[in-house]
């Protein structure tokens, strides 16, 4: 009951985990921001089954199998990934994540999965073929170039326990579902995909890769009016009705605070019985994407 993933084809198999490649720093970036740019198309693969879910990268680890510890929790559906001759990887899918793709194409809606119980073959099944879109979304995902594509496997071998891997978990969260789907790379058979990241990746394209991955990201935004000191005893003795000074003159601009770092300043006007702000100065280094 197994997918596996078809990479550029290596002439024998890969070699063992002692002699598997070892990720360059450049490697690992390029794998990092191949597998941030993925989480939104990742997502509009997963709302063919569960159309109001949501996914976000939780983290992203080159670690070795026994170390691999995405969640607590058990993952107990796997689907196995394939580099011609060999085991590529895999994808983990927690137990609530795959009831979720199976109650939803039986009609249970967002029914909790029943307790102590696994799948039934006809399940196991339902859950496949609605995993079958996103992992072929993920093969899509990588550079066409390197002509990855998606297939069926039904008989994965396991992991040993020293062997490199690269780790990517998403959190996947949807009316009645908290779950996790895992993406894990087995390095030794994706070594002549390594090897062609080693090639310059233009600039533009990875920045706009970025910038779709993180776009939708919230911090907080606060805007300051101004600042003082107060001693322990005036602060004791504060009563309603007190007028604390601050250091802001009436008519500065206000700063504005995002993600608790100074990034612009504006002036505080009303419109339709609230407060905006008008941006008048980005400082120096906020509202930048060049870093």
């Amino acid at each position: 009951m197994h997918h596996r993933l078809f990479a550029p084809t290596p002439q024998s198999r890969p070699p063992a985990p002692s002699d598997a490649p070892t990720l360059t720093r450049d490697q690992l970036r390029r794998l990092q921001r191949l597998h941030a740019a993925l989480a939104p198309v990742l997502q509009n693969a997963l709302r063919g089954a569960i159309p109001e879910a949501t996914l976000t990268l939780l983290s992203l680890t080159d670690t070795v199998a026994g170390d691999y510890a995405p969640v607590a929790g058990h993952f107990d559906c796997q689907a196995g990934f394939r580099a011609a001759l060999s085991d590529a990887g895999l994808l983990d899918c927690c137990d609530a994540l795959a009831w979720a793709f199976v109650s939803r194409q039986l009609g249970c809606g967002d029914e909790p999965p029943p307790a102590g119980r696994t799948l039934s073959e006809i399940e196991r099944q339902l859950w496949l073929g609605a995993l079958e879109p996103v992992l072929d979304a993920y093969a899509a995902g990588w550079p066409a170039s390197l002509r990855v594509r998606a297939a069926l496997e039904t008989d994965p071998s396991a992991l040993p326990a020293d062997e490199p891997i690269f780790a990517a978990v998403y959190a996947v969260a949807a009316p009645g579902l908290e779950g996790h789907l895992g993406v894990v790379l087995r390095l030794p058979a994706w070594r002549t995909v390594l090897d062609a990241l080693n090639e310059p990746l233009p600039t533009e394209p990875v920045r706009h890769e970025l910038l779709s991955a993180i776009s939708d990201v919230r911090f907080p935004a606060q805007v300051l009016l101004g600042a003082t000191h107060v001693t322990i005893r005036d602060m004791l003795q504060l009563q309603t009705g007190d007028i604390i000074c601050l250091d802001q003159p009436a008519d500065a601009p206000l700063q504005v605070r995002i993600n608790e770092q100074p990034r612009l300043t504006g002036r505080a006007t009303l419109e339709h019985n609230r407060y905006v702000i008008t941006v008048e100065t980005i400082l120096p280094g906020g509202a930048r994407h060049e870093s």
